[in-house]
């Protein structure tokens, strides 16, 4: 940390005073928990003070259970399957590893477990007889159980920008981002499964379910999704032949911190732990109820036996493992660390103020909440030295300048696609790290793409689906000359020179020098006539979001 805070460690995780309570440190607190601070939300705030914004931000979240996305597609995969459902089912009947199961088939579909896993072995049969007959490889067989999951993973990452662009919604997702982002699960990992859209989304859900209970329940229930038991090889793990791959990420990703308090020897006991558990055969991804686990311990593959981990040697099952990890001191700090490089400085505080958190957030039992909620109230949060030191991730950027402009996201899934070639897939980091973040994110490449993102905002004849809806008033998906109008006519009794100076404010988090506002001024004040002052003044607001002010928060 390169930055020198006013307040001492000691001081530093007490909550602001009311009488502190200002809209300079609401905005600041929007940008950080959230994608922006948009006026009306910096005038609620300033109305609830303290405690209420922490209601507002984190406890009015509306995420959708059942998810629409999730929904569509079981339900297209339902007329896809209908026709082949019975003739599947008539064909385990005849194999001795279906047969049973067969038996268990409540509904011809593909939200029943069993109905499911059988169409799909059964997909698996005919492509293996084909190869036979043919000597050739095919992939008839092997489509049909993805039913297009590619064209539907759009929609989902889509459906998720519309989730989190929401005001009421915009903290709550952007914390469990940052949740998803520690204990990864991502698409390049799972996209080889026969329901990779399902493992993400559910592991994503045990992270939500979970926000306001303790760190290890959360860690708990996390292990047990389909998605996690496939990313880090808890599915396959057996006492023949232990897999350390969790093991060695839960100490040193997700808990403990790298080379904190824990040994190789330490990884390899843990992993025996996590041995034999496999996926409960009751349950069906796309019908999961809260607090379901996807896996269950099979205790014919799970290694009984004493295991020696930090000097402790007991029958440890995958549960103890974690209660014993968090045992360790090193637990207290680490996730504090981490979210204090996502939303504070980059690179993270050092020990000496994240040391007294640890010892607080212990006794609060680890309740996730309480870590965030202290954090956001504490007066080392809101210290000035912090201002404008954080780049904005990619989602931060588009959905922060979607809120500041006061527009929707764009209607046609192939804006998740481009924003990846602003550095960051959506639920797809490169790998179990997550995000490199900060510095990273910004590139000659990723530059440019904001550029070219803030002026598709601003077009008003592209071809773009948005823009033509725009145009007929179906939605409001760019900004119009007509909306840069309405604006002026309601500032009519202010100066240009405070007009400009408004948007510089609303839209910056650090107050830039006078190289870069008098020229956006003098800039304003050459208008000739209103149509000249409607589109110089959307020229700086355009110049103003792709300046670099406005890539740091």
């Amino acid at each position: 940390m390169n930055v020198k805070p006013a307040v001492n460690p000691r001081d530093a995780w007490k909550p602001i005073d009311a009488s502190e309570w200002s809209e300079d440190k609401i905005r600041h607190l929007l940008r950080r928990a959230s994608w922006t601070a948009r006026p009306a939300d910096v005038t609620r705030l300033k109305r609830t003070g303290l405690d209420g914004a922490m209601e507002y931000l984190f406890k009015r979240a509306a995420y959708p259970q059942p998810h629409p996305v999730i929904d569509s597609y079981a339900d297209n995969a339902d007329k896809a399957l209908s026709a082949e459902f019975e003739t599947a089912v008539e064909w385990a009947k005849g194999q001795a590893k279906w047969k049973d199961q067969a038996g268990k088939i409540k509904n011809m579909s593909f939200r029943d477990p069993y109905a499911r896993r059988i169409v799909i072995a059964h997909h698996a049969y005919q492509r293996n007889e084909t190869r036979k007959a043919t000597g050739k490889f095919t992939t008839m067989f092997v489509s049909r159980p993805d039913m297009a999951q590619r064209k539907y993973w759009a929609d989902y990452g889509h459906e998720w920008l519309k989730i989190a662009s929401r005001p009421q919604n915009s903290a709550f997702e952007k914390l469990n981002l940052f949740l998803q982002n520690i204990c990864v699960v991502n698409f390049s990992s799972v996209r080889t499964q026969t329901d990779y859209m399902a493992d993400i989304h559910n592991h994503h859900r045990a992270l939500r379910d979970n926000f306001f209970g303790s760190y290890p329940d959360m860690i708990k229930k996390m292990y047990k999704t389909h998605g996690m038991g496939k990313m880090l090889d808890i599915i396959g793990s057996t006492k023949a032949n232990p897999n350390e791959n969790f093991a060695r990420e839960v100490q040193e990703l997700f808990v403990l911190g790298v080379d904190r308090g824990y040994d190789e020897d330490d990884i390899k006991e843990a992993a025996k732990a996590f041995t034999g558990y496999v996926p409960n055969p009751e349950l069906n991804p796309y019908t999961l109820e809260k607090d379901a686990e996807e896996l269950t311990l099979n205790p014919k593959l799970h290694d009984d036996s004493r295991k020696r981990v930090y000097g402790r040697a007991r029958n440890y099952d995958g549960d103890a493992i974690v209660d014993l990890i968090f045992s360790k001191e090193e637990a207290e700090t680490h996730l504090a660390k981490e979210l204090s490089h996502e939303f504070l400085v980059e690179g993270g505080l050092p020990e000496e103020y994240l040391a007294p958190l640890g010892k607080a957030w212990r006794k609060a039992d680890f309740n996730v909440y309480w870590l965030f909620e202290t954090f956001f109230k504490s007066r080392l949060f809101y210290d000035l030295a912090f201002r404008g030191q954080l780049y904005k991730s990619p989602f931060q950027f588009y959905i922060g300048a979607l809120q500041d402009l006061g527009l929707q996201v764009e209607p046609t899934p192939s804006i998740v696609g481009e924003l990846d070639f602003l550095g960051q897939a959506y639920a797809d980091p490169p790998d179990v790290n997550g995000w490199n973040g900060g510095a990273f994110w910004m590139n000659n490449g990723t530059i440019n793409g904001r550029r070219i993102v803030v002026d598709r905002l601003f077009s008003e004849d592209g071809h773009r689906r948005g823009m033509k809806m725009s145009k007929t008033g179906t939605g409001n998906y760019t900004v119009s000359s007509e909306s840069i109008g309405e604006y002026l006519k309601a500032a009519e009794d202010r100066s240009d020179v405070e007009i400009v100076n408004h948007f510089i404010t609303y839209l910056l988090a650090i107050t830039p020098n006078d190289e870069y506002t008098v020229p956006l001024q003098e800039h304003f004040a050459k208008a000739d006539g209103e149509a000249d002052r409607i589109a110089r003044l959307k020229q700086i607001i355009q110049a103003i979001l792709q300046s670099q002010y406005y890539q740091v928060c």
